[in-house]
């Protein structure tokens, strides 16, 4: 787990804390809706 993100600039990353990274790829996920229900019985 990371501190949010300050900016992004190519595969690199800042975040809040001050500390960069480098990236191969970066997944932004916003939520998701659970369908467990659905099939778990």
């Amino acid at each position: 787990v990371y501190p949010g993100v300050k900016f992004i600039r190519s595969s690199d990353l800042e975040f809040e804390n001050g500390s960069t990274r480098r990236f191969d790829a970066i997944i932004f996920a916003t939520g998701y809706k659970s369908t467990v229900k659905v099939w778990l019985k």
